[in-house]
């Protein structure tokens, strides 16, 4: 703040102006005049301190004339605005350096002030003081103002970095959730297909048995033709194509469906990694933050380890689950192969 100092300057090189000045622990007041023939021109101002936050100067200068009988003087004030005069008098009386001036109040009665006769450099210096209250109670206030908003704009960074966490962590236990979900049921229909194998293979040993016994006993052409066409028809058609159609079919969804889950389950597993890392540090920034962490590491090692379990055992089922249709169709083939040999050399009975 610009340090004010109120020079008053009235008066002539005959006569130095009258000064009287009355200071109080938030202002300071003024009143200067010269003299002629009794007659007084005059200055009256105020600086005030404000009680505002943070403070501010409030000056205030009125003119006056006046007179002065003996030790009796008339302040008289006016002023005119929007065509109106206003006239306001003072009155003061002076005894040794002190002048006591009363004033009609706003609200009624009179106030009396007591001014000391002083001069205008020890006005000057009260006015300084003032100023210098203001400029260190403004400059505390802006400090205090700037660690205020400082403070605050942490706060909330702090608020949003711990938002954000609590998001990311609920996105990623709620992809984990969900994702482990896909892998159980994946690994329940690959576990169910694995367990219909065996069914297939065993329904497939039976017909080539079947065959085997037909081509043993055939007598006839007809017998023959039963087992180069019917019995053979059936084992390299239909029992094959379970196989090598439907169960290969279903096998080669749930494949895809297993490494989608387990493509997706590495960028799962990072997120919770992450936000597991993060967690420690945002949580411990700031302890005034708005929002509170809305999860422990504890909750994202169980969904992690829980998900890598799914994850794992998906993996393992889908191994066994393909060895063991390779295992059947190999056997299929071999069983195929062999019924198509026997077929093949029956011939019709002359």
């Amino acid at each position: 703040m610009r340090t004010l100092v109120v020079l008053l300057a009235l008066g002539s090189a005959a006569a130095a102006p009258a000064t009287f000045v009355k200071t109080y622990s938030n202002a300071t007041q003024v009143l200067q005049w010269t003299e002629v023939d009794g007659r007084l021109t005059g200055t009256f101002q105020q600086v005030f301190r404000t009680a505002a936050t943070p403070p501010t100067l409030k000056v205030t200068t009125l003119p006056f004339t006046g007179t002065r009988r003996g030790n009796t003087f008339t302040f008289q004030f006016t002023q005119s605005a929007l065509g109106f005069t206003d006239t306001k008098n003072w009155t003061g009386t002076l005894s040794g350096s002190t002048l006591s001036v009363t004033v009609p109040s706003e609200r009624g009665g009179l106030t009396t002030t007591a001014y000391t006769r002083s001069s205008a450099d020890a006005y000057n210096a009260a006015v300084k003081t003032l100023t210098a209250q203001v400029t260190a109670a403004r400059t505390l206030f802006e400090q205090q103002d700037a660690q205020r908003r400082a403070d605050a704009a942490a706060v909330q960074a702090q608020t949003t970095a711990v938002t954000r966490l609590n998001s990311a962590a609920a996105d990623a236990l709620d992809d984990a959730t969900q994702l482990q979900a896909a892998a159980e049921r994946v690994t329940a229909q690959l576990t169910d297909l694995r367990g219909r194998l065996p069914e297939d293979l065993a329904r497939v040993v039976s017909d080539h048995e079947a065959l085997l016994t037909a081509a043993r006993d055939a007598r006839s052409c007809y017998d023959v033709s039963q087992v180069q066409g019917y019995h053979l028809d059936t084992l390299s058609g239909y029992d094959r194509d379970v196989l090598t159609g439907y169960v290969a079919g279903v096998l080669e969804d749930l494949t895809d469906d297993a490494r989608d889950a387990q493509q997706e389950g590495s960028g799962v597993l990072t997120a919770l990694d992450r936000v597991k890392t993060a967690a420690p540090s945002v949580s411990a920034a700031n302890p005034r933050s708005q929002v509170r962490v809305s999860l422990t590491p504890a909750d994202l090692s169980t969904s992690g380890a829980s998900l890598t379990r799914a994850l794992s055992l998906l993996g393992a089922t889908l191994t066994a689950t393909q060895a063991e249709y390779r295992a059947a169709l190999a056997e299929t083939d071999a069983r195929i192969a062999q019924a198509r040999t026997v077929a093949a050399g029956l011939v019709c009975p002359p």
